[in-house]
């Protein structure tokens, strides 16, 4: 966010993530670019408050997205609804992202409507709009509270960044249940049929 002058909350707020093998070399409508795209965040409103001069807004994804690399290049997909007054009922009123200028315009296109879908084509254009991802890190496992159990008793497995874990198994065998997940430990209860 470069700079804001009385901004209103962001409604109705899209993330779409999509591959594509080629860049944006020529306009297209906002149907075709959403289609095929994962909806990861939303619709929801983005407060007021979140818009500050010179900071980066942070949008935790809903939905995980699995961009593979290789000749694909990610691309992501804002989408706001205005509800049929302008961003912020005013043209004196607004924010103002962080963008970079491109060698070319194959990297960015912006189409604008109120309270429906864009229907045209949209425009290329050299100023693309700045995004960070930050991607969580794997957890690792550095021991185990005990390295005997039977099923239905408890497991504790200490390591580091346990929280981004969704899912325990040992020996090939789910655990039936994490009854307590923090960023350094997990207590779980070993599950019928672990050897």
């Amino acid at each position: 966010m470069n700079a804001v002058s009385g901004p209103a909350a962001a409604t109705n707020v899209r993330i779409y993530m999509k591959m594509r093998t080629t860049l944006m070399t020529a306009v297209s409508t906002y149907a075709t670019e959403t289609t095929g795209g994962t909806l990861v965040y939303g619709p929801t409103t983005i407060p007021v408050g979140t818009f500050v001069a010179g900071s980066w807004i942070t949008v935790p994804l809903a939905t995980p997205f699995a961009y593979t690399g290789g000749a694909n290049n990610l691309e992501v997909i804002v989408e706001t609804n205005a509800t049929g007054i302008g961003p912020e009922g005013s043209p004196t009123l607004s924010k103002q992202f962080r963008c970079t200028t491109q060698a070319s315009n194959q990297y960015y296109q912006a189409w604008g409507a109120d309270s429906t879908a864009p229907a045209g084509t949209g425009a290329l254009s050299a100023s693309r709009p700045n995004i960070q991802l930050n991607f969580p890190l794997p957890p690792t496992i550095t021991s185990l509270g005990s390295t005997n159990g039977c099923p239905g008793s408890s497991i504790t497995i200490n390591g580091t960044n346990l929280t981004s874990a969704t899912s325990v198994t040992i020996g090939g065998t789910a655990v039936s249940s994490i009854t307590s997940n923090t960023a350094t430990q997990i207590v779980a209860i070993i599950g019928t049929g672990t050897t």
